[in-house]
Parts: structure tokens; C-alpha cells; sequence
């Protein structure tokens, strides 16, 4: 669950119609150590892609210590960062949010579950 697992797990939560007291569990496994990607990427505002807007509105630009570069380009913001940053980020709003982050763990398979009937699968996964 690298920076794309992240967003997607926060988007998809954010995006569930919740009742008052009501909470849906969200478990991310994660096959690294915290934070090892060392890659840079762009993100781009839309047209193109959601994920600036949804790092704004979750505080990206008011962090301190991010070490990244924002560009306006006409109507377009470019933001420049490394992949740990934008994981460091989301890990924080996905702990606040009462969401599991698993380390050092790796997906192994699907099986078919047996306590419900039609296409329900249960998540296998292996501890180190």
C-alpha cells in the first residue's frame, strides 16, 4: 500500500455513506519497512488526476518539513515530491482517520470465503 494504496484506501473511505456511530474498518497491509520508496514523482492538478485536490483538502500545502515543489502552470498545479513524502502524509490522515497500517507483511492469495455465499474472498496474508 505505497503512496497509490494509501489514497486509494482513503478515497474509498471518505467516499462511504457512514450513520452516526458508525464506522467501516480499513486494515492496509504494507509489504515494506515504513517509509523506504525513494522515488520522485509529479502529481498533477485535473483534469488530469484527483490526487492533488485530495492532498489539499487533507493539508497538504500547510504541512511543515514536506520536501517537495509546487508549480502553477496556466491552470495547472504540478507538485514534485518523493513517494516517502507523500506516505509519511497519508499515513498521519489514516491514522487519524482509525485505519490499521500493517508493516512488513505480504499478500499471499485469495480463497473463497465460507461463511458467505456468491463472490466473497478472504485476504491471505503472511507475517515475516
Amino acid at each position: 500500500a505505497g503512496p497509490s494504496g494509501l489514497l486509494s484506501a482513503l478515497v474509498s473511505y471518505s467516499s462511504i455513506p457512514l450513520r452516526e456511530g458508525y464506522t467501516v474498518p480499513v486494515r492496509i497491509y504494507e509489504k515494506r519497512s515504513p517509509f523506504t520508496r525513494d522515488i520522485w514523482f509529479d502529481l498533477v492538478s485535473e483534469p488530469w488526476s484527483s490526487s492533488v485536490y485530495n492532498l489539499t483538502a487533507w493539508g497538504w500545502m500547510i504541512q511543515q518539513g514536506l520536501n517537495h515543489k509546487v508549480i502553477q502552470h496556466s491552470n495547472t498545479t504540478i507538485i514534485s515530491t518523493s513517494s516517502q513524502m507523500v506516505e509519511r502524509f497519508l499515513t498521519k490522515i489514516v491514522n487519524i482517520l482509525g485505519m490499521d497500517v500493517h508493516y512488513n507483511t505480504s499478500f499471499v492469495s485469495l480463497t473463497p470465503s465460507s461463511v458467505y455465499h456468491g463472490n466473497q474472498y478472504v485476504a491471505n496474508f503472511m507475517d515475516p
